[in-house]
């Protein structure tokens, strides 16, 4: 199981994730020993849900433009420059992110950088600024996002992977690594 909450508060953005990850074939959930956030290139925070190497690939092939500096940018930026980016490293990797026929699978996106806000992209690229997501199990996540009275960025994701984590023991891993955009 995955479960990867940003916030982006006056202009700064965080984004934290548990350490697990699933085996779907035996239904076990285990460390997870790549991250499923990070730092990527020019500034930008990125983390994922879903497809182990689409996630490998974008962090060590990608090659992101600069973030811009204001909001008004930022969506233009992601749904054109860091999508047609994404989709080079997995045309020439040889990878396809996008869920099955059914609905299952495919990969989900947190974006953020200092300055230009947070994003979400689903599987099949659709862009959408927010101010506090979740991706990968968010159901598990959504009580304490939507009600929590915590108002430290940090703190709140924290706690909120915690709290998915007794909700679902064994499925949701600790340790949480949090990351602010630079």
């Amino acid at each position: 199981m995955t479960l990867c909450v940003g916030i982006e508060k006056r202009g700064r953005v965080w984004i934290g994730a548990d350490s697990g990850t699933s085996d779907f074939d035996s239904g076990r959930c285990e460390q997870a020993f790549e991250p499923k956030v990070w730092k990527q290139n020019n500034g930008w925070i990125m983390a994922t849900a879903g497809d182990w190497r689409s996630g490998s690939l974008i962090m060590l092939a990608a090659r992101f433009p600069k973030p811009p500096d204001n909001y008004n940018d930022a969506y233009r930026v992601i749904a054109l420059d860091v999508i047609q980016e994404m989709k080079r490293v997995f045309e020439l990797y040889g990878v396809d992110p996008t869920p099955e026929k059914d609905g299952e699978g495919g990969t989900d996106w947190l974006i953020g950088a200092k300055g230009a806000g947070l994003f979400a992209i689903d599987a099949w690229n659709h862009v959408s600024r927010v101010t506090e997501f979740a991706i990968g199990h968010q159901n598990y996540a959504e009580g304490w996002l939507d009600g929590s009275p915590i108002t430290d960025p940090e703190l709140r994701i924290k706690e909120c992977i915690k709290s998915a984590a007794k909700r679902r023991p064994g499925a949701v891993k600790l340790p949480i690594t949090i990351i602010e955009a630079p």
